[in-house]
């Protein structure tokens, strides 16, 4: 009989690429009875994993003080050996599934502490540092009673060693590289421009620069630009699609992964335009991995750890300047040798580095010692 573990997720969709694509289809693979409770229409199973639908809710309110506990019934009735956490305001309720006796894994996709800072809607500055340090210190009850801690990524190493130290020994790396042996199997979409192609694939936010791309990529005549994924709200939509003059972008919306990549197929250029924010400097997004084994040249922010990091595939700009972003492109339109090289040497890297299937070992064998 194999062993029984469940996935929670309050915000997140049912086909997200970390949660679903990789995690949860990893886990099925190796034997585990995967259930995954998270926002859906119906009650399904995927790739060898039982969805549990919860009914998506726009109120941010309702969807931290009710849902969780909406979800802990859909939890509870699968029977897991293992609980795995993917928000921050699940943390209450993997409390309570510790105190019952339950091995409870927190999956720290951020770093939640520093990003509340970064959020606008909370309020005003004194407001959001009250409230970091109330999740602080929730943050630091749940992880004494969890089994396990899982960090997304390497940049996550000073928080943890500083708050953490004597409780080290929970903490693994499982980071959010690339699935090749998808991506490998994915079919291009049908191109029908002969223009050059910029891509964006995630978030459409204020902090990942998205208004600023669509003005740089006005500036430039042959060039569109291809947005995967959903608005941070209508004002921002209808804010940045005012900068499109010239109708160069092509809004394509929220798609499944695979389908991502069959348009990052055909794409000429990726770009991640995060701002500076404290959350991001020291942050390894996930879409530039995705570019890479897309085999895609990269244009991103001029963070010092990126720069270390993607120096041989991806050129960097400041987020806030639209000018310096359409120069970039430019330069790397009018200069295809170059580019050809940067988006080789993407590729390679990422199959020699940076690939889930490195990670999803880390994965697996994490479980086997807490089941063990």
């Amino acid at each position: 009989m194999s062993l029984s573990v469940c996935h929670i997720s309050t915000v997140h969709s049912a086909f997200d690429d970390r949660i679903f694509y990789k995690e949860c289809v990893s886990l099925s693979k190796a034997g585990y009875e995967v259930t995954l409770v998270i926002n859906h229409d119906k009650d399904e199973r995927v790739k060898g994993v039982n969805i549990k639908a919860l009914k998506p809710t726009s109120s941010r309110l309702k969807r931290i003080f009710i849902k969780p506990f909406k979800a802990a019934f859909k939890v509870l009735k699968s029977k897991p050996k293992v609980i795995h956490l993917h928000d921050p305001e699940l943390l209450p309720l993997g409390v309570l599934f510790a105190v019952l006796g339950k091995k409870v894994v927190y999956d720290m996709h951020e770093l939640v502490y520093h990003q509340i800072a970064d959020k606008s809607w909370i309020g005003f500055p004194l407001v959001r540092k009250l409230i970091s340090k109330v999740y602080f210190f929730i943050e630091k009850i749940s992880i004494t009673l969890f089994s396990r801690v899982i960090l997304a990524e390497d940049g996550y190493k000073h928080y943890v060693t500083s708050h953490y130290a004597n409780q080290i020994n929970k903490f693994e790396y499982v980071r959010n590289f690339s699935i090749l042996s998808l991506i490998e199997k994915i079919n291009p979409v049908n191109k029908v421009t002969n223009n050059k192609i910029v891509i964006y694939a995630g978030g459409l936010t204020v902090i990942r620069g998205i208004k600023e791309v669509i003005q740089a990529v006005n500036k430039l005549d042959g060039v569109e630009l291809w947005l995967l994924g959903s608005w941070e709200n209508e004002r921002y939509q209808k804010e940045s699609m005012n900068e499109d003059k010239n109708n160069v972008v092509n809004y394509i919306g929220q798609v499944r992964m695979e389908d991502v990549y069959a348009y990052m197929k055909v794409a000429d250029i990726g770009i991640a335009n995060l701002y500076h924010l404290e959350n991001y400097l020291t942050s390894l997004p996930v879409k530039a991995f995705e570019y890479m084994a897309c085999r895609l040249p990269i244009i991103m922010s001029d963070f010092p750890f990126w720069k270390n990091v993607f120096s041989e595939c991806a050129l960097f700009v400041d987020p806030k300047n639209p000018t310096e972003i359409s120069e970039k492109i430019k330069y790397l339109i009018s200069r295809p040798e170059l580019a050809q090289i940067m988006a080789d040497k993407s590729y390679k890297l990422v199959y020699e580095k940076y690939s889930w299937e490195q990670e999803s070992n880390k994965l697996v064998e994490l479980y086997q010692k807490m089941l063990n």
